[in-house]
């Protein structure tokens, strides 16, 4: 029981990690589809979560490696972020874990 307990009190110290980092992350299955997407990645991305998640990743994925790509934005002007994304493992399943950050 104890074991239970500090697992879920690690998921869910993650979990608000997550949440207040200003690096944008998102968790894709080995689809592209988007599972998570953290207030952080809303705001980079101008796009909601509610507008993204169960829908293919739109942005080309560079893994390991950082890259700038130029994105639209619900104005209509083009910004550039930073980009860069890792495999890893999500629910037990092969997934691509793509972060973003505002370009300097």
């Amino acid at each position: 029981q104890d074991f239970n307990t500090g697992q879920e009190h690690t998921h869910q110290n993650i979990f608000s990690l997550l949440q207040n980092i200003p690096l944008g992350v998102i968790v894709l299955d080995e689809y592209r589809i988007i599972q998570y997407m953290n207030p952080a990645a809303e705001e980079i991305l101008d796009k909601t979560y509610q507008e993204m998640i169960g829908g293919e990743y739109p942005y080309p994925l560079s893994k390991g490696r950082k890259r700038e790509i130029s994105i639209e934005r619900t104005d209509g002007t083009l910004t550039i972020i930073e980009t860069e994304s890792y495999a890893f493992v999500w629910e037990n399943k092969p997934g691509l874990l793509p972060s973003c950050a505002a370009a300097c």
